[in-house]
């Protein structure tokens, strides 16, 4: 629960009105406290409880289907988005009509070092772009194109995820 309230309260804290969104969260049968932190923001998000965990492809798809906007935002629980981060994201997708996903700067939350600003495949294995780099260095607010993104924090297209029926979920028993 205490990941979930520090993710929904940055989002809050750093999301500016315009661009206009929407939070949906998907309460994947937690048994830790969050269903009552999640009863507590009513009114500021909409929630779909379930009551198993369907993995966490099928409860993207979920929320993907209960949203509304141009844009899908798939935010992973526990990460915490710095200010302006909604606006930069929309902002480059606008940019060119072929741009279908746009993934995030992941810092550390202690170090304040960059996690990955994209993967690339080195030798047919995923390798994070510009790890442990300080978030300073020039390198990691270079805009590139990426084999991957991290799912921690990522905007895709609407028409592009419906294109691709979604996340595959056919892995999850």
């Amino acid at each position: 629960a205490e990941k979930t309230e520090d993710s929904l309260m940055a989002l809050v804290r750093n999301t500016a009105d315009d661009p206009a969104y929407e939070v949906l969260v998907i309460d994947n049968a937690s048994c830790d406290g969050t269903h009552y932190l999640l009863h507590a923001f009513e009114g500021d998000l909409r929630v779909h409880y379930n009551d198993d965990n369907v993995g966490l492809a099928r409860a993207c798809n979920q929320a993907a289907a209960l949203a509304q906007g141009e844009y899908l935002v798939f935010l992973a629980q526990g990460a915490v988005p710095e200010p302006e981060w909604l606006v930069e994201m929309v902002r480059l997708a606008e940019t060119d009509p072929s741009i279908g996903i746009v993934g995030a700067r992941l810092q550390d939350p202690v170090t304040g070092e960059v996690q990955c600003v994209g993967i690339e495949f080195v030798d047919g294995a995923p390798a994070p772009v510009r790890r442990a780099v300080a978030a300073i260095d020039p390198s990691v607010a270079a805009v590139g194109d990426r084999d991957m993104v991290s799912g921690a924090c990522m905007l895709i297209r609407r028409s592009l995820f419906a294109e691709l029926d979604g996340f595959d979920d056919s892995g999850f028993k």
